[in-house]
């Protein structure tokens, strides 16, 4: 389980994850995150792999991040492989963003 912090508004802002429990995302072909609030889907965050050796891909808060109400949001990333296969992380527990309400 891994918590990221954000401030509402920073819609350049980036999430890097390390994905445990696979050797290599050499032949991974997308990945997404999905973000959801109370159970309830609330935005798919594009992403792509940053370092296929380490495991780490990229997330990009973009406008969900406009928006979002300060709190914690659940995050699970989803990548596709380029034999059609899909794995979902984390396999146990919740990683989470924390939104943080932007100050003036």
């Amino acid at each position: 389980m891994t918590t990221f912090y954000r401030t509402q508004g920073d819609v350049t802002d980036t999430i890097v994850n390390r994905l445990l429990g696979i050797d290599s995302l050499v032949t991974a072909t997308a990945v997404v995150g999905h973000v959801s609030f109370g159970g309830a889907a609330a935005a798919t965050l594009t992403g792509a792999v940053s370092d296929a050796v380490a495991c780490e891909v990229t997330l990009q808060c973009g406008t969900w991040l406009l928006t979002a109400t300060p709190g914690e949001w659940d995050l699970e990333t989803q990548v596709t492989f380029g034999d059609g296969s899909v794995k979902t992380w984390p396999g146990k527990g919740t990683d989470s963003i924390v939104v943080r309400e932007q100050i003036s």
